[in-house]
């Protein structure tokens, strides 16, 4: 598992260090309005998210030491093993998501650098991707 984060983006060096976090964001928003795909993949992880901790809520709330049983030795290793577990589930989700998202973003911001010639600026969404996405509107804001 790997330590990732928007910056890791390939692509996003391109542009000033002040604009890459609102330039990632609005490549984002322009992915999730027009590829049908990547917003089926993002949703996807977030609602395993969800799943996740509802499940430990679950899990967790019969060994809160409200009950005579199990022993509370049993219901101490059982948070603790559960809280780890769900922990790891988390942050390992939410690299695989982020490192996900950087692969799209960074390929789609590859595509605009390659349709243009010229140095991609922060104001022209519509060359960044194919011609449905210039139909909904989405601007590199």
């Amino acid at each position: 598992m790997r330590f990732v984060t928007y910056k890791a983006t390939r692509g996003l060096e391109r542009f000033r260090e002040v604009e890459r976090d609102r330039i990632w964001r609005s490549t984002h928003k322009c992915l999730m309005r027009a590829d049908a795909e990547y917003q089926r993949r993002v949703r996807g992880f977030h609602w395993r998210i969800w799943v996740a901790s509802i499940s430990f809520l679950a899990l967790t709330i019969p060994f809160g030491g409200h009950f005579d049983w199990p022993p509370v030795a049993v219901q101490v290793s059982a948070s603790l093993i559960l809280t780890v577990m769900y922990t790891f589930y988390i942050v390992r989700t939410s690299f695989i998501a982020q490192e996900f998202q950087n692969e799209w973003v960074g390929k789609a911001l590859h595509g605009h650098a390659v349709n243009e010639s010229r140095q991609p600026t922060p104001g022209d969404c519509q060359a960044v991707f194919r011609a449905p996405v210039a139909r909904c509107g989405c601007a590199l804001r």
